[in-house]
């Protein structure tokens, strides 16, 4: 297990509520290059993944929607008013502090009808229940992928689809050389988790869905980087990551880290917007 599937640290630290998401989340709003809609472009993936070309109506089957993982809801707070009339959503997470921010923000919409705590490896669902399972950025939190991997496909319908991002290696690289940088110029780099390489991602995802799903498409992300031009932002979203991860972090320790980090951004940024360039997709399955 590393620290990525490190489930009591994920549901302590890392996820037991969602500040460490939005400090990542806001990194990205302000500060892509283009102007990409991203919680708009993925949804318009669910709307196309679900259409049937007729308009929903009374009368309409509904669309049983799954997302593991939904975190704060991001994607359905972003598109609240576009939700179409037919769907039943159900939203769950392993962490109740996520779940209870996702229930908060989203209790007020009809189709959003279950709000539920679920282990991605032992989904409490008969077989045949979801037209279409949302998994974005979490399967690599995942200890067992594959049991997972197999729960999706048995609760999904015949004919049904999961949809799932996740990052590509050299997604975000230059953010992890500035922190692998802070913390190798302090000689604190042994008291921290190393990066972790995902057991999800681009370069592995196809092959670990086919041994469950006959169709397995990867679509990029179209949105290609940052350029970032405050330093805060970049040193929230730093500390953000399981590379500060220390049980014996002495406060002190910390906070040098911080002072130099904040110094090292602001030269950098003297010379102009810091580039991160991000590597990401969707796999499309069935």
């Amino acid at each position: 297990m590393t620290i990525a599937t490190d489930q009591t640290h994920l549901l302590s630290k890392q996820y037991h509520n969602a500040d460490n998401l939005h400090a990542r989340v806001n990194l990205h709003k302000r500060f892509s290059a283009s102007q990409f809609d991203f919680w708009g472009w993925m949804f318009d993936q669910l709307v196309t993944l679900t259409s049937d070309n007729t308009e929903p109506s009374a009368d309409t089957e509904p669309r049983r929607i799954l997302e593991l993982g939904c975190g704060s809801g991001l994607i359905w707070r972003a598109n609240r008013e576009r939700i179409p009339t037919n769907w039943q959503i159900t939203l769950s997470d392993f962490s109740t502090g996520m779940l209870a921010e996702s229930q908060q923000a989203l209790g007020d919409i009809e189709n959003i009808t279950k709000f539920k705590v679920i282990d991605a490896q032992d989904i409490p669902y008969e077989a045949a229940t979801f037209d279409l399972i949302i998994a974005n950025f979490m399967l690599y939190h995942v200890p067992d992928l594959d049991k997972a991997v197999h729960e999706i496909r048995r609760i999904l319908k015949p004919g049904g689809q999961l949809i799932a991002a996740t990052n590509g290696d050299k997604h975000m690289l230059e953010l992890e050389q500035l922190a692998d940088s802070w913390l190798s110029e302090l000689d604190v780099s042994k008291a921290f988790s190393p990066a972790v390489t995902l057991s999800f991602r681009l370069e592995t995802g196809h092959d670990i869905l086919k041994q469950q799903f006959d169709n397995v498409n990867l679509q990029p992300i179209p949105a290609s980087r940052l350029e970032v031009t405050e330093a805060q932002p970049i040193l929230d979203y730093a500390l953000s990551m399981n590379r500060f991860r220390s049980d014996t972090l002495e406060a002190d320790v910390l906070a040098n880290i911080i002072k130099y980090a904040e110094q090292d951004l602001e030269q950098r940024l003297s010379t102009g917007p810091i580039i991160i360039n991000k590597a990401s997709g969707l796999f499309i399955v069935s």
